[in-house]
């Protein structure tokens, strides 16, 4: 969200602060970006450092600061021009990994009237995921073939099978387009074992 893009902002705020507080150079010259095409970057690299501490001169500066590598490329074949610059860079920024799953609470009830009901959490893509992958994810960890497998809206107060608000069909979406939480109200999601689960369960 926006918390850490405010956050790299204070950030760099702060380096640069501290950074033109504690400068060395107080009349800085002018200079001038190189650019290489590519042939020798160590050189335009080193010179763009070099002609950068012309202006700039800090212990912040040594512990923060590096050169960040840019590439331009002509995409006219006949042009082929190439351009490499090195800028001087305080903060990097990366992309961090995207959790695109959400976690489905099942409550699995085996055929054997014996077996006490299982309940299981099976993560499922937010972005895609539909009744399907749900049931094949739940085949993997309850060890009951998908087929044999229907799904359901149960209501949450009563959760047996006379209580069934809606069966789920394999192709429907599990969750809102606004990955806000699951489709269903207020209801569970049920998986009856049964000889074949049929792939329009029940209309």
């Amino acid at each position: 969200g926006y918390a850490q893009h405010d956050a790299q902002e204070l950030l760099a705020f702060l380096l640069d602060g501290l950074h033109e507080d504690l400068n060395r150079i107080r009349t800085k010259p002018a200079t001038e970006v190189p650019s290489g095409d590519g042939t020798d970057d160590a050189a335009v690299a080193a010179l763009s450092w070099q002609r950068h501490m012309l202006r700039n001169d800090s212990f912040v500066h040594d512990l923060f600061w590096g050169q960040y590598k840019s590439r331009l490329e002509c995409p006219d074949l006949e042009c082929g021009k190439v351009s490499v610059t090195f800028d001087p860079v305080n903060c990097v920024t990366l992309q961090l990994p995207h959790d695109d799953e959400g976690a489905v609470t099942v409550v699995m009830r085996h055929a054997d009237p014996a077996r006490r009901p299982v309940r299981y959490s099976v993560r499922v893509s937010q972005g895609a995921g539909t009744v399907e992958d749900l049931r094949r994810k739940l085949s993997d960890v309850c060890g009951v073939e998908g087929e044999r497998l229907a799904l359901a809206e149960v209501d949450r107060d009563r959760g047996s099978p006379k209580s069934v608000v809606s069966w789920l069909k394999p192709g429907a979406r599990l969750f809102y387009s606004g990955n806000s939480g699951l489709r269903m109200g207020d209801g569970l999601v049920y998986a009856y074992e049964v000889p074949n689960a049929p792939n329009e369960p029940f209309g």
